[in-house]
């Protein structure tokens, strides 16, 4: 069975394709211009949205950080 996803698209106004040189790229330096967020509730992801590349914000409450740090 295929399921139909919804997915919210916003378009980016300044391509950084034309910068990019593809013989050269460095893990974790080089960046699409764009990038694809979802959000975790109630057991399932949903409101899927792939929007422009950017800022995330986080709550400093987030388990990650609070693992991340006990993990090191």
């Amino acid at each position: 069975m295929t399921e139909t996803l919804d997915i919210k698209i916003t378009k980016s106004k300044h391509s950084r394709l034309h910068e990019t040189d593809f013989t050269n790229l460095p893990f974790g330096r080089t960046f699409s211009d764009h990038m694809f967020v979802a959000d975790y509730a109630d057991g399932e992801w949903k409101d899927f949205e792939i929007v422009p590349y950017g800022e995330m914000s986080f709550s400093p409450a987030i388990s990650a950080l609070h693992y991340g740090q006990a993990f090191f």
